[in-house]
């Protein structure tokens, strides 16, 4: 009987139920006017809401860059969508990949569906690896491993697409914001060398392949030449940048006979070590060309390396008319600089961070009590992006 009744009951509200939501729906539909074309084909002035709910369950959303031509630059040998990063001076920086740690952005832990904040990874030992463990489990030792590297802008522009800029170390009441890289339309736009900046809308800051091409990289650089004299064989064993500085050479070039092939065997060994460290080099980020006997050498590092002069070491005891060397000083080419992070915690002296290229810490670190933020806040931010982000 009381099975009959709710049966009864139940075939009432399904009656009832679709009208109950058709006259909801009419009320919503009459109270809210939603888009019906593009938002790039909307005038300013007539911009009506819309809403989109997306899900996307493609093998890009297992990648660990964006945009998708980051990988361009570097590798994914087993093609699981993750970089190998063997270019990390380029796929380490926010500026490039979007999707790496950025110093200037405070890393807050997920939610929960009450709202209430999951855990911050402070044991840095054993940090998530997926704080949601859907494409990873466990946990990683960061200690150590915490390292990125940044552009500190050498342009400023007046809008965000960055297509009209100035060179300056400063923001201006006219050019306020910070270019830390653009895209040109021609890699003489690209290296365009100060004090000359691009003509206004020959770089900007999306990168484009296809139709008007926005895909020559405008960073940081630097430049500095060794120009080879001499006819006796000679062997050069190191060059740095500065005394004292780190190698940039793999190896020494063995005892050579032409200043030509001296110069040559310079370039690659140089090239050895642009994105990897590798034989006797001890940093990243120089290359070199050759013409005859001169060697350029360019630094991704930008104007960190002005007005530093390249140190040429050969082998003892030459004869007189060896081969020489004469370097000049690296001099400014494109405006800006590279710095790089690594997150440690030494005994001494107390290590400190900031936003890269700043006396302090980025205005949104409110996670660091002070002016700057100390290893166990750094540490922890970069745990937190690890594992949530």
């Amino acid at each position: 009987m009381n099975i009959i009744k709710q049966s009864k009951n139940l075939l009432k509200l399904l009656v009832i139920l679709p009208s109950l939501l058709l006259a909801t729906n009419s009320v919503s539909a009459a109270n809210l006017a939603l888009a019906s074309s593009p938002l790039a084909a909307t005038t300013p002035t007539s911009v009506l809401p819309n809403l989109m709910f997306i899900l996307d369950n493609s093998g890009s959303m297992n990648q660990d860059y964006t945009p998708d031509w980051v990988v361009e630059y570097d590798d994914d040998a087993d093609g699981n969508n993750r970089l190998d990063f063997i270019n990390p001076f380029f796929t380490k920086n926010s500026a490039f990949n979007t999707q790496f740690y950025n110093p200037t952005i405070k890393y807050t832990p997920a939610v929960n569906y009450d709202g209430s904040s999951k855990a911050s990874q402070t044991t840095f030992t054993t940090v998530l690896k997926d704080a949601y463990n859907k494409q990873e489990t466990g946990t990683t030792n960061l200690v150590g491993k915490a390292n990125f590297y940044s552009y500190v802008a050498g342009e400023y522009c007046k809008k965000v697409d960055l297509r009209d800029c100035i060179a300056s170390s400063l923001p201006t009441a006219t050019y306020p914001i910070p270019a830390p890289m653009r895209w040109c339309t021609s890699s003489a736009a690209a290296t365009t060398n100060l004090p000359a900046v691009p003509v206004a809308g020959a770089c900007q800051a999306v990168r484009i392949s296809s139709g008007t091409t926005f895909n020559n990289l405008r960073a940081p650089r630097s430049t500095a030449t060794l120009v080879f004299s001499g006819t006796l064989s000679t062997q050069f064993n190191s060059i740095t940048v500065g005394i004292g500085g780190p190698e940039i050479m793999s190896t020494n070039t063995g005892p050579l006979n032409t200043i030509n092939s001296v110069a040559q065997k310079v370039t690659d060994n140089i090239n050895a070590c642009t994105k990897v460290i590798n034989g006797n080099c001890q940093t990243i980020g120089y290359s070199a060309s050759r013409s005859g006997s001169t060697v350029t050498i360019t630094s991704n590092w930008g104007d960190a390396t002005v007005p530093v002069l390249p140190v040429v070491t050969r082998a003892l005891l030459l004869p007189a008319g060896a081969i020489t060397a004469v370097p000049s000083p690296f001099v400014a080419r494109t405006p800006g600089r590279a710095v790089y992070t690594d997150i440690t915690n030494p005994a001494f002296p107390i290590k400190t961070y900031t936003e890269p290229g700043q006396l302090v810490k980025a205005v949104d670190r409110s996670d660091c009590a002070g002016s700057v933020c100390t290893y166990t806040e750094e540490m922890t931010n970069y745990a937190n992006w690890y594992a949530y982000y």
